[in-house]
């Protein structure tokens, strides 16, 4: 066991004469000569050099593959001999021959020119008249206020809507039960006799077709009876500016208001329906 304790310093003198002793000591103790060949035997011995005799003589895997490698290069000449050697096949394989089918006859036109479609030249523009472009139109502005209309209404009406007998058309109060809410467009009937409604039915129906969210093209006699009130009754163009809107495209200055009607107690009413500037498009 080692002594724990530090050893002391040595002064430079003491160093000096340690080392001097060291010397002395090597002088006194020569290291024997070497045998003439030991350090070449001593590499050799320390780094050992791969030869095939030692590793046929040492890895005894190696001894079996290359016996395997042996034996198969040495059986290959000889099972080809014994084969060239054996008798041939006495049942060679049958060869036969099947001739083509004859092709089908296809007709061909004595003129050799197959007949052809006439190419259409009609131009688009040309097929389309005026009244489809129109109807386009209508349909367009159609949808475009239904469209809006379903954006604004329906609201929550700001007191109970219950119509007082003689006060206001049925109709009427169809058509602010739809803004309020109240009734669905499916709950309101379609309008049954176009030729012979009434401004207010006229306008019951567009709130109808606003309300759906696919509204229909009007038909003929539709047209034909709106545009027959609005040059004949001055007063009911209130009622009638929605569609002249739709069928023209003319913007008049009574779509910016819901008309009249009722009592004084309906009144609240058709204040709180008054969407029009934001129902129909300004163009």
């Amino acid at each position: 066991m080692s002594d724990p304790r530090p050893l002391p310093e040595l002064g430079a003198d003491e160093v000096r004469r340690l080392e001097a002793f060291a010397e002395e000591l090597r002088l006194a103790h020569r290291p024997p000569p070497l045998s003439p060949g030991f350090a070449e035997r001593l590499a050799e011995r320390q780094v050992p050099r791969w030869t095939w005799r030692r590793a046929m003589r040492q890895n005894r895997l190696l001894r079996v593959a290359a016996g395997v490698l042996v034996t198969v290069a040495a059986s290959v000449p000889v099972m080809a001999v014994i084969q060239l050697l054996t008798a041939p096949r006495t049942d060679p394989p049958a060869i036969s021959f099947q001739a083509p089918r004859p092709a089908p006859a296809v007709e061909v036109p004595e003129d050799g020119v197959l007949p052809t479609a006439p190419a259409n030249t009609t131009d688009l523009t040309e097929a389309l008249d005026g009244s489809f472009i129109v109807a386009g139109d209508r349909q367009g502005r159609l949808d475009r206020a239904s469209f809006r209309w379903r954006q604004n209404y329906p609201v929550e009406a700001p007191a109970a809507f219950e119509p007082a007998p003689g006060e206001l058309d049925a109709g009427l109060a169809q058509g602010l039960a739809l803004r309020f809410g109240r009734l669905e467009a499916g709950d309101v009937a379609a309008l049954a006799a176009p030729a012979a409604a009434s401004p207010e039915q006229l306008w019951l129906e567009l709130e109808r077709q606003l309300a759906s969210g696919h509204p229909a093209m009007p038909a003929d006699d539709l047209v034909t009876r709106v545009r027959q009130l609005w040059d004949a009754e001055t007063s009911s163009r209130a009622w009638l500016a929605g569609w002249i809107w739709i069928l023209d495209g003319e913007r008049n200055s009574l779509l910016d208001r819901l008309p009249d009607a009722g009592g004084a107690g309906f009144q609240v009413f058709w204040k709180a329906a008054d969407r029009n500037r934001q129902v129909w498009p300004a163009d």
